[in-house]
């Protein structure tokens, strides 16, 4: 096989295991909140509220200086919890990082690149889906379940955020720097992506703010691929169970274990 035909192999091979198969466009009544120019948030959320789910990847409590993965991680894991009604549950990037440290994959290597920090999509579907199983297995519903795809099209991230699903963009910027966000909102007034940026604002002032993105921009930005991931990569978080009334809700853990209790 040649060594065109051997990459190509491992690119299929790649989208079979990490992929799976191309998310089909939105029904078109998914856009009518664009159409009619209403802003559209995640899930329903106040942009208050998704400011509170912000973390800065160089605020002084960074593991490595490449956390932006984990911080977008721990990002929509609290988005995914206030979606579920758990307000009062804070998910600090730096815990997620130690515990992600100390968790082997698969009994093999580790959620985090060593010495690097860096977090490839593939670990980080893998360490979701573990932390949802930990809840499971302390007797909590499910807290969701993950996705990760390629080749996803803006209109597909705008059906994302009327359904509630907390999602992680991976691009590279035009320094060839491969970097992670967290998808906010859109605003169709201005044709504006709001998004959750762990670099911004830049240089970190202890403050929330969202970066705006065109169309164009992110266009540019999630096209550039990099060798961990394809062209236009999310990772996203579905079937978030919906908030029960507060005298039936039930504690969950305050910490997340990526390896469920025996």
């Amino acid at each position: 096989m040649t060594r065109l035909g051997l990459r190509a192999h491992l690119s299929h091979l790649l989208d079979r295991l990490w992929y799976g198969p191309v998310q089909p466009e939105p029904d078109p009544e998914v856009l009518a909140p664009i159409l009619e120019g209403r802003s559209l948030w995640l899930g329903g959320l106040t942009p208050a509220q998704l400011l509170t789910t912000h973390q800065h990847q160089r605020d002084g409590r960074e593991t490595t200086p490449n956390d932006c993965a984990v911080v977008s991680m721990a990002m929509i894991i609290h988005q995914a919890l206030w979606l579920a009604g758990y307000t009062d549950i804070r998910v600090p990037y730096p815990d997620l990082a130690r515990a992600m440290d100390r968790a082997p994959l698969y009994g093999r290597g580790f959620y985090r690149v060593p010495f690097v920090g860096a977090v490839p999509p593939g670990r980080a579907a893998a360490a979701l889906r573990c932390i949802a199983q930990a809840f499971v297995a302390d007797g909590h519903p499910r807290p969701w379940r993950v996705r990760l795809q390629g080749h996803m099209t803006q209109e597909a991230l705008l059906f994302h955020l009327r359904a509630g699903y907390p999602t992680i963009l991976y691009g590279v910027g035009h320094t060839g720097v491969p970097h992670a966000v967290v998808l906010a909102g859109y605003d169709p007034a201005l044709k504006q992506w709001h998004i959750l940026d762990p670099a911004y604002p830049w240089p970190y002032r202890g403050r929330a703010a969202f970066a705006r993105w065109s169309p164009e921009e992110l266009a540019r930005w999630w096209h550039r691929r990099y060798f961990a991931y394809k062209r236009y990569t999310a990772l996203w978080l579905t079937d978030i169970p919906r908030p029960r009334p507060v005298a039936e809700a039930e504690p969950v853990p305050q910490t997340l274990p990526l390896v469920p209790a025996a």
